[in-house]
């Protein structure tokens, strides 16, 4: 179910982003208020993905992301289940880096600094 979420969310978002990228549409005005908030918005998709990985497969990623939480158990994931759930994860961190790189054309070079940490 998380897979299929992930990508729904890249076939979403992504699809938006490169159509714009490709033709420079969103630095022109009329567009670039809209795209800028459906970078937001995938932002915050992804965010809220890593949450829920986070509890699902009880992940410790603090220190790693800024938005951690601590969803400590005394329940334990299998480990091939657990690979799954730390690979999803990459690929959140992954997308969030791309997206911070995409907002940098935007918003300006501190989101270079912010897609260094995804990445």
């Amino acid at each position: 179910a998380v897979v299929s979420t992930q990508s729904t969310g890249k076939k979403v978002f992504y699809d938006v982003i490169m159509t714009c990228r490709a033709t420079k549409t969103h630095l022109a005005m009329p567009v670039a208020l809209p795209y800028r908030a459906h970078l937001m918005s995938a932002v915050g998709y992804y965010q809220h993905l890593l949450l829920k990985l986070q509890q699902q497969y009880r992940l410790n990623v603090c220190g790693v992301v800024d938005f951690a939480h601590d969803f400590s158990s005394s329940d334990t994931v299998p480990g091939s289940t657990l690979e799954d759930g730390i690979s999803v994860v990459h690929r959140c961190l992954l997308y969030l880096g791309d997206l911070a790189r995409y907002q940098s054309e935007t918003e300006g070079p501190s989101f270079r600094a912010i897609s260094a940490r995804f990445y």
